[in-house]
């Protein structure tokens, strides 16, 4: 069955306006001269302004995010709520602190976060937020960090995914 442009109800005809067509466009001064759509006219039936081309999109790292992961995988991330308890500056370093932070039954863990230009360690004491504690140990500055605390923004402009103090309690799991 083809398509019928003569059909009087309209409803098997769609117009397709080719790419190369006439194109409306406003014209910002008032007309001029004796016609006062002479110049609308010219508007009308004028070759169409090209289309300016997309920025391309970006592509680093902070932008396009990372390879998807499936639910099981995602749900092997163990988030925890935690308190801290002490923050210090770690010595030749100017954006690193050492955190000690309660995971109520799960006891206490140094952690070690790069958020020293946004926070000073005073703070934080006392501060919920949230942590991954299922990362393997690793170290920095000669010092063993047994998590992550979550943060977002640019190193000078952090912040923390935070938790009010009556809404969980420590150690309490996300997921």
């Amino acid at each position: 069955m083809g398509i019928d442009p003569t059909d009087p109800h309209g409803l098997k005809y769609a117009p397709v306006i080719p790419d190369d067509a006439p194109t409306l466009r406003v014209n910002p001064e008032p007309p001029q001269g004796e016609n006062p759509f002479q110049s609308d006219l010219a508007i009308l039936f004028s070759p169409p302004v090209p289309a300016v081309p997309a920025p391309a999109p970006d592509t680093s790292p902070e932008v396009r995010g990372s390879e998807p992961c499936t639910f099981e995988e995602f749900m092997k991330v163990d988030l925890r709520v935690g308190t801290i308890r002490s923050a210090e500056r770690v010595p030749k370093s100017d954006k690193l602190l050492k955190l000690q932070v309660s995971f109520g039954s799960m006891g206490d863990r140094q952690i070690l976060a790069g958020i020293g230009k946004t926070f000073e360690p005073s703070e934080l004491v006392g501060h919920k937020s949230v942590f991954v504690v299922n990362l393997p140990p690793r170290k920095m500055m000669g010092l063993e960090s047994h998590g992550m605390i979550l943060a977002t923004g640019a190193p000078e402009a952090l912040t923390l995914l935070s938790i009010p103090s009556s809404a969980a309690v420590e150690g309490y799991r996300f997921g």
